[in-house]
């Protein structure tokens, strides 16, 4: 599949951003829950929260930063 496609497109961003909340939410549930004293239903509609905002496009945009960053500072992908 060509990188300019719309398929592609869509592919990448549920990738990236499924791999943002793989990541970030079970590190993110423990620390609201655990440190900061939230209850488990706050932290579940945070969860929630977040994860609807990642995949509305934010996901992307923290990954095309990355990428930015990566060529500005000259770090090659493996």
């Amino acid at each position: 599949m060509k990188k300019t496609t719309l398929g592609y497109k869509i592919k990448k961003h549920l990738v990236d951003s499924t791999a943002l909340l793989i990541v970030g939410t079970p590190v993110y549930g423990a620390v609201e829950t655990l440190i900061a004293g939230m209850n488990n239903t706050t932290s579940y509609h945070a969860r929630m929260l977040g994860g609807a905002i990642i995949f509305a496009g934010a996901g992307s945009l923290y990954t095309k930063g990355m990428d930015l960053s990566r060529k500005f500072f000259g770090v090659e992908k493996k």
